[in-house]
């Protein structure tokens, strides 16, 4: 069944993601490169560091390849201090293979999850 399919494959990609902050909060902080994901900027942050995707290119049409959106809101998400939430808003975004590294600056990377990851 293609949803149950669904449901698996997110709740992996949610367990990377509180993998991933937890082994980044028991390393030490690393400095940054000039030319590492915070040197970017907050471009597409709002608020209480949020990376919206559409913010970064993202289409929500299920067509359009949201790959580096999705990539590229994770880096600053990673890269922020404090708190960083990764919004996926309603829609479908068409996806590769996602590459979710750290170890993550900030306090926690918590992805909202409106929309569809394909």
């Amino acid at each position: 069944d293609r949803m149950a399919f669904k449901n698996v494959a997110m709740r992996v990609l949610l367990l990377m993601v509180v993998v991933s902050a937890a082994y980044a909060k028991g390393k030490e902080e690393k400095k940054e490169s000039a030319d590492g994901p915070a040197a970017s900027g907050p471009a597409a942050s709002g608020p209480g560091g949020e990376y919206d995707i559409t913010k970064l290119g993202a289409k929500p049409d299920g067509k359009t390849d949201s790959t580096k959106a999705v990539e590229e809101a994770w880096a600053s998400a990673c890269g922020g201090t404090g708190k960083q939430t990764i919004v996926i808003p309603k829609g479908d975004f068409l996806t590769g293979a996602l590459n979710f590294t750290g170890p993550c600056k900030g306090d926690s990377v918590t992805i909202k999850l409106e929309g569809n990851l394909l």
